[in-house]
Order: C-alpha cells, then structure tokens, then sequence
C-alpha cells in the first residue's frame, strides 16, 4: 500500500509538470502527445508498483507463516484455532516425539560426543590392487583395480597392506600423481633398511587405505550378546553368569579383577577378599603376565647366562637388576637362570577401580590446572594403584576392581598426533605447531636412531672396556704366574737357608763347647803357673843364701872364676 501512495504522488508531480510545461510554450501537438504519455507510462508505473506490492504482501504473509511453524516447532508448540499456541506435549526421546528444535540439538550434541568419543573409522579404502615399490630413488605406483577413477587426490596419503600375506604392513605413501586408477606415489617418509627389505618382495594383491582404523572396543558395548567369540579369560572358565559375552567379549573392554582368569583355569586375583593396597602387589607377582603387561623387572640371584632366540648370549651378574626383560622369554630364563626373582612391570591405564568418597575430597592437578572437588558419596574411577592409596588412607571405598583395555590409534602409532597444544592457565588450548602427520614416525625414527646409535656407542665402550679389562687380566695373570716361580725358588732359597743356618748353628755350638773347653784349659793352666811360679819362688828363697853373707860384686871388668 505504500508504493501505491507512492505511485499516486508522483503521477501527480509528472502531471504538475504537464500543465506547467503546457502553460509556458502554449498548447500544440507535440506537447499535448508528451502529456498523453506521460500519463500512459505513469498508469503503467502504477500497475507495476501495484503487482510488486502484492507479490511482496504474499511472499511476507509466507514468510511470517514458515517463521511461525518455526517457532512452534522449536518451542514444541501447535497453533489453536484463536491463533494461540499451546505446548504439544513432554519431548519423548526414546521414539523422537514432541520434541522441539533445543531438545533436538541438544540430542544431537550428545550423540556428536559419543560419536568423537568412539571415532569410528569412515574412510576409503580399495581392495586387489596391484603395488609397484619405490625404487633407488624413484617413485613407485599403485593400480587401483575395483574402480576407474578413485576418489583420491594428489598429496593424500595412503597406507598400503598385503592381502595375500596375512594383512601385512607394507608402508605408507603420499599420492603425487593421479591418472585415472593409477597411482604414482613416493614414500611418506624416508624409507630405512627395513623398509627397503620389505619393499623388495613382490605385494600383487594389497589393501590401500585413505586413513587407518582406530581401536573402537567402546562400540561394541551394545553389538551382538548372542555371540560365541572365544575371550579372554575363557567362557569355560568363569561360567556362563561371568563370562563377558559377543564382541564385547571378545575385545575385552572392561573385565573385573575377581572374573580374570589364568590359562589353566585358576584364579589370577581373589581381588574380593585382599584389602586395599593388596591387589596392585598381586597383579605384580603372579605366576603368569596379566592382560596387557608384556615386561617384568628381574633381579639375579646367581650369575646366569642366557640365550636368545636369535642366538645371542647375554651374561647376567649375581645382584644385577633388569628393569625391562620380556615377558615371553621369562620362562627360557627361570628355566636357565639358577636363582632368579622376577616382578611384573604394570604400566599405567590398564586397571581401574571404581571408589565412593566417603568424605569431600579435593584433588590438586598441575600447577595451572583448576583443582578438582569430590563430594561426600560421590563415586568416581580412578587408576587402581592411586585408588588402593586413598583407600588405604581411608578417604575411599573401593567398590570394584577391573581391568580396561586402553585405546589404540593406528594412525598415531605410526605418524604420530595431529598437532601440539599448549594451554596457559584456565585460557583455552591453543594450537603449537600443526601438520604432524608426516613427522610423526619420523621423529620416532630418528629418536630410535638416537637411540641406537648411544646403545652402539656403549657397546662400543663396553667392548672397549672389556677389551682392556681381558689385557689387564693377562698381564695379572702373568705376574702371578712370575710370582708362583719365584716363590717356588724362594722356597728352595728358603729351604737352603735353613739348612746352612742348621749348620751354623751346629758349628756354633762345636765351637763354643771347644771355647768354654780351652777357656778351662786356659784357667787350670794359669792355676798351674801360678803354682810353678810360687813353688819356684819358694825354692829360690829356699836356696838362695840371706843377704848379709853374700859377697860383694866383682869389680868391673874382672872375670869370676
């Protein structure tokens, strides 16, 4: 209605317009045919501006229309014959009745969780096609034989298996040209030896894959429970009321401590009569790997040699301790090794428990995380070695013991995550560096060639210092070799000395019986002298005639006669 009023005042300006242009220049022909159509053209205009109009009354009365079937189909609403709206109706789920637009987003929103949470895998893949390996540097090809033009673009990977070798992995590769069903590819990474090992045997029949399947065993909680799959632990061995059943079964998502079973039937863990603390010490020293523990700690008791299966010798000293040995060689060294000790290795995320707060509880995460508040009688799971130390301390119940299987991302496993996140307090993530699918496993590579080349390096040293320890033997070995001789020499000198010193000690004894002999010679003939010598005194004086009578001395020079 307003482009109607519209249209009116401007015909009545065109037709102002007329009469003043007729007034100024007088009336003749050509005016007057000027004004005829002017006022034709501005009746057409007018009928124009009436249908644009009411084309446009239509389409708004639509279009509040739709708006308000919108509007009750959000708010669940239906319209009454007044034109109110009343609600429909409480919204069923279960059947998807009654249930406004919110209620369906909201539905939808929990299902797109679930549906992240379990990531089924939705990719392409193509069977029998034929591989061609790169080689020396050149790329290699694959023909796709199930279809002529797969949707497949350049610089998309793929991962290419072995069908007619039991599913055997044989690499991955990027997608650099496309020629209807047949692909050139180079290696996604670097090859190594192995790879070109592998690559050198014929692959005629393979299974190519747009992207790998991830672990999906949170799926199979609701699949076939009719199902006879074999499990772990067997279904003979705990009895039909405990023996988890289908698929569910057979992936071995979550299974209580008490129902686990060993190979020969017996019970792994009676996890329903050891107290808190006790189970985590059971799962590690039962006679036989739980599930999903494939290493044992082992101390020696006595020094042991092993082999391997590759014909390698290790030797192991008396104390030493292992912190890694394999589990499916531990039965070879029990059996070889005289006395030995061993410890299962449990990595974290294997077995849980399910805990009842008996009292509030406040867990500190890190540093920048918001600390995480548990109220009395809430329950929760919780790693099992963290839930046995609450319950130690009192501030837990555990309710049960089970052990879940963690999930896997073949993807991951092999090239690595998607990108790296950083978070700063309680900001949300953001993203560090993106694109590591084609890092990832060659960064694990090079981490393991790292690896390899310290443990070389080692080895080296090792040898070295083998090597040097062997010399340092043999020139001991020698010495003490120098020495026995010369100590059966020093006990020959030995020998010889005692006996001279035997001898000379006889000697000595001769000789000093012959002195302590001569020194009584000596004293009875000194004894003897001074006899003689007193008897010869005595004599003289005897003989000898008294001084006054004896005569005097002769005179010098006269002779006696």
């Amino acid at each position: 209605m307003t482009y109607v009023i519209l249209a009116i005042i401007g015909i009545l300006f065109l037709a102002a317009l007329v009469f003043v242009g007729v007034g100024a220049r007088g009336w003749n022909a050509g005016t007057i045919t000027a004004a005829v159509l002017v006022i034709l053209s501005s009746l057409g205009y007018l009928v124009l501006v009436s249908m644009v109009g009411e084309r446009e009354r239509q389409w708004r009365e639509r279009v509040n229309s739709l708006r308000a079937d919108v509007a009750r189909a959000r708010d669940g609403l239906i319209l009454n014959d007044d034109g109110s709206t009343t609600p429909v109706g409480p919204c069923d789920l279960e059947s998807m009745q009654n249930c406004s637009v919110d209620d369906l987003a909201e539905l939808r929103e929990r299902w797109t969780r679930q549906r992240d949470r379990v990531n089924s895998w939705r990719g392409i893949w193509w069977r029998h096609a034929r591989f061609t390996a790169p080689e020396n540097g050149q790329s290699g090809s694959l023909e796709i034989t199930t279809s002529e033009n797969p949707a497949i673009n350049e610089g998309a990977p793929v991962y290419v298996f072995d069908e007619g070798n039991q599913g055997t992995y044989v690499g991955a590769f990027q997608v650099i040209a496309v020629d209807g069903s047949a692909l050139e590819i180079a290696p996604l990474l670097p090859p190594d030896e192995t790879d070109t090992l592998r690559w050198s045997t014929p692959h005629d029949d393979v299974l190519v894959l747009e992207s790998l399947p991830v672990d999906r065993w949170m799926a199979f909680q609701r699949t076939d429970e009719t199902s006879d799959a074999p499990t772990w632990p067997s279904s003979q061995a705990l009895g039909p009321e405990e023996a988890p059943a289908g698929i569910a079964g057979l992936e071995q998502m979550e299974t209580d401590l008490k129902a686990l079973t060993l190979e020969d039937g017996s019970q792994l863990i009676p996890a329903d009569v050891l107290e808190a603390g006790q189970v985590f010490e059971a799962l590690a020293t039962t006679p036989e790997p739980p599930p999903g523990v494939g290493w044992a700690e082992v101390t020696f008791g006595d020094a042991t040699s092993f082999t391997w299966p590759d014909g390698t010798v290790t030797e192991f000293q008396a104390g030493e301790v292992i912190p890694a040995f394999p589990a499916d060689q531990l039965p070879q060294l029990l059996a070889d090794a005289p006395s030995a000790d061993y410890r299962w290795v449990v990595p974290p995320g294997l077995y849980w428990a399910e805990v009842r707060f008996g009292e509030a509880y406040t867990h500190e995460g890190a540093p920048n995380d918001e600390p995480i508040v548990f109220e009395a009688g809430s329950t929760a799971v919780l790693e099992l070695s963290f839930a046995e130390q609450m319950a130690g301390g009192g501030t837990t119940e555990i309710l049960r013991r089970f052990f879940r299987r963690p999930l896997t991302d073949g993807e991951t496993e092999l090239l690595g995550s998607d990108g790296i996140t950083a978070r700063v307090g309680n900001e949300q993530p953001t993203t560090v560096f993106d694109n590591l699918q084609t890092l990832g496993l060659y960064r694990i590579r090079q981490d393991l060639e790292r690896t390899l080349d310290n443990s070389l390096a080692r080895t080296q040293a090792l040898q070295n210092a083998y090597q040097n320890a062997v010399n340092q033997l043999a020139l001991l070995d020698q010495k003490t070799s120098d020495l026995n001789e010369d100590q059966a020499g020093w006990a020959q000198d030995l020998e010889a000395a005692e006996r001279i010193e035997s001898s000379v000690q006889s000697r000595h004894d001769a000789i000093d019986a012959e002195l302590r002999e001569t020194e009584d010679a000596i004293i009875r003939l000194g004894q003897e002298l001074r006899q003689m010598t007193a008897n010869v005194t005595a004599e003289i004086d005897r003989r000898t005639p008294p001084p006054d009578i004896l005569e005097a001395p002769p005179a010098a020079g006269a002779s006696l006669q």
